[in-house]
């Protein structure tokens, strides 16, 4: 969204992004660049947090958490 999270009463990891913010991705999405997300916090993975909104790609599509109570993940087979 290119704010800081508490901009839209965003304060812990169990809180995505307002549907009504727009993310970064959306925005080149709609500008016709071909978009893309590459990363290992488990919690970005999950769609009803909002951070894959805008992607046409994202890598791993899923994961597992190797570690109960830690965000980061393993690619699941």
């Amino acid at each position: 969204t290119g704010r800081f999270a508490g901009e839209m009463g965003v304060y812990t990891n169990e809180t995505g992004i307002p549907s009504d913010w727009p993310t970064m991705a959306e925005i080149f999405q709609e500008a016709g660049y071909a978009t893309a997300a590459f990363n290992s916090h488990s919690v970005l993975l999950e769609e009803e947090m909002g951070f894959r909104r805008g992607f046409d790609a994202v890598y791993p599509e899923s994961a597992k958490v190797v570690l109960d109570g830690e965000h980061k993940i393993g690619i699941k087979p």
